[in-house]
């Protein structure tokens, strides 16, 4: 049954009304700003940039349906503050590190992109059962959530962000930038910490999806050194090369207290590595590091 527009206007009206209210402060202070003035076109910038920059975010996590919308509410003296209400997840607004605890040890972006000053990523590998990423960056590593590595190496989330942080910063005077909620201090960046903001060159990293897990498998031949590939079939039946590096069943392999016949099914726990480079993903690569249990085919006994 069709509804009308009158009808389809108070549905997005009442899922509005239902949607987080996120209340925070963004200010622009320093001697840059003292006298509580700045240039129309920065501000008119940073404006849509905070707008674009939680509208993305919020996409690129929760899918493209998420429709977020920020409202400026008022100003203060003192400094250019702008008191922003945000409708749309918390838990976008947690992963930008805007809210209190999105700092870098909360695996923050705002507090993430302080941690690398600029610097460019090494390598990002991404723990897909546990929905986490460790980012590496001149031998330094730090670990945060899956969807903030997505929004780090987001070109656009990144564009972003040097127009509402680094480009107001670059005033003839001191200035600075900070968030704060419920007069809480959650982020302050000074005229010299504002490069780290700047648009990167190059957003490029190659990122490793590692995914472990419990699998059935057969095995089609047998090595007797750790790390050596052993080929084994998949539950879907396709043949693979795999690496083997539980060294207490190829101990007890070799020493013939693990024998096993073709057709028995093994419980393995199977790791698959993945690399992806510029949205392209690699080939597998698998490896056994642990044999669970040992299962016969059906006309043997268990060994």
């Amino acid at each position: 049954m069709a509804i009308s527009l009158a009808q389809r206007m108070l549905l997005m009206t009442q899922q509005l009304e239902n949607m987080p209210i996120t209340e925070i402060e963004i200010a622009y202070g320093g001697e840059a700003y003292a006298d509580n003035q700045i240039d129309a076109k920065t501000l008119g910038e940073a404006l849509t940039s905070l707008s674009a920059l939680i509208e993305h975010a919020e996409k690129i996590i929760n899918g493209e349906t998420a429709e977020p919308k920020v409202n400026i509410k008022a100003t203060k003296e003192g400094s250019f503050t702008l008191l922003v209400a945000v409708m749309g997840s918390i838990k976008t607004i947690n992963a930008l590190g805007l809210v209190a605890g999105g700092g870098v040890a909360a695996g923050g972006v705002l507090g993430i992109i302080e941690w690398l000053k600029g610097r460019k990523i090494s390598s990002i590998v991404v723990d897909e059962q546990k929905d986490t990423a460790e980012i590496e960056v001149d031998g330094e590593k730090v670990k945060c959530s899956n969807d903030i590595q997505k929004l780090i190496t987001s070109p656009i989330i990144r564009k972003e962000l040097d127009k509402l942080i680094y480009k107001p910063l670059q005033t003839e005077k001191p200035s600075t930038f900070s968030v704060s909620q419920q007069k809480h201090k959650v982020v302050r960046v000074t005229q010299a910490e504002a490069v780290s903001f700047k648009t990167a060159k190059s957003t490029f990293v190659e990122k490793t999806h590692v995914t472990t897990r419990q699998a059935n498998v057969h095995f089609a031949n047998v090595r007797f050194k750790q790390g050596k590939s052993w080929d084994i079939i998949l539950p879907n039946g396709e043949e693979v090369s795999a690496s083997m590096k539980d060294e207490a069943f190829l101990e007890r392999v070799e020493h013939n207290q693990a024998a096993f016949c073709k057709g028995d099914l093994f419980v393995v726990e199977l790791t698959e590595t993945t690399k992806e480079t510029n949205g392209a993903l690699s080939k597998p690569r698998y490896s056994i590091t642990k044999v669970i249990r040992h299962r016969a085919a059906a006309d043997r006994k268990l060994l």
